[in-house]
């Protein structure tokens, strides 16, 4: 309703000239429904007012001790309590635009601190929330991608009210919450695939010319197990991922960044290594993935929900 009170006010207070052009034509009547208009907008901006005084209270009421709502188990979305500190922030932003419009709206600006503190308030509970709901999700890849989406919202939102309701502190906390997020996905995904390439132990000498690797067949098997553990769990991925979905473009753009440039920097160095090598008759059968393949899964696919 405030909302709806302050967008009242923006459609019906005009200027002079205005209502000059809207009132003019009616002679003797003009100023009589020049005064009932001013009337209109006193009462508008009255209730605005007071509408605005009163909401500390019910952001708090509403939005801090709502409680913790789990994760969803499939689609990423944003948490109740992130919307309920974004509301106030939004609300924040609407009361500095219609801060000059009357006395009643000078009136309540001496309320500005403590509605900032407010905001803080409700951001830091709704971390917190957040927070809860990653640790109660059954899939932690999940929670973590429910986690970054919802830390996404409140920094870009933070970010927003650096000129006087929050301190820089404040905002560095939520990016910190929001780095810890994205860092714990991309261990959760993918070193699961990955830690089977750190298993072979093969001198570089040996590597170099293949002699060790087709004299050896400890050598050649675990080239062999390296690339069939890699490909089983990237299989179980192509599989989950079915759950994992960020709407967001912008968010999800820098996340598949993230994970193309950790996962090729790993994989590339150990298909130069080893995917030419002589270490079975049947390469193809091990070797199903090139790096630029890997790079196309990520991009292509992941973080999209299908």
């Amino acid at each position: 309703s405030m909302l709806v009170l302050l967008d009242a006010l923006e459609k019906i207070k005009w200027s002079d000239t205005q209502l000059g052009e809207l009132f003019g034509g009616l002679g003797e009547e003009a100023e009589a429904a020049t005064k009932a208009h001013a009337a209109m907008v006193d009462r508008v901006e009255a209730a605005a007012a007071m509408a605005l005084t009163r909401l500390p209270n019910k952001l708090k009421s509403h939005g801090v001790t709502n409680g913790i709502h789990a994760a969803p188990t499939g689609v990423s979305a944003v948490a109740p309590s992130t919307s309920a500190a974004l509301y106030a922030i939004q609300v924040v932003e609407m009361r500095e635009m219609y801060k000059d419009a009357s006395s009643h709206i000078q009136r309540i600006e001496r309320k500005r601190q403590k509605l900032g503190e407010y905001v803080a308030e409700l951001l830091e509970s709704a971390a917190a929330h957040v927070t809860a709901s990653v640790a109660r999700c059954k899939d932690e890849r999940v929670g973590r991608i429910y986690g970054a989406v919802n830390m996404h919202v409140l920094v870009a939102a933070a970010k927003g009210r650096l000129d006087g309701e929050l301190a820089q502190a404040d905002v560095d906390e939520l990016v910190k919450l929001e780095r810890e997020h994205r860092t714990s996905l991309l261990q959760r995904i993918w070193e699961p695939p990955l830690q089977h390439l750190s298993h072979v132990h093969i001198p570089s000498s040996l590597v170099g010319s293949g002699t060790g690797i087709r004299k050896s067949r400890d050598n050649r098997h675990q080239v062999k197990d390296a690339f069939s553990g890699f490909n089983n769990e990237l299989d179980k991925i192509l599989v989950a991922k079915v759950g994992w979905k960020v709407q967001d473009d912008e968010l999800r753009g820098e996340m598949v960044e993230e994970h193309t440039s950790w996962v090729l920097r790993v994989y590339e160095a150990f298909y130069r290594n080893y995917a030419s090598l002589p270490f079975s008759r049947h390469p193809d059968k091990y070797v199903r993935f090139t790096p630029d393949g890997i790079r196309g899964i990520i991009q292509d696919q992941l973080f999209r929900g299908d």
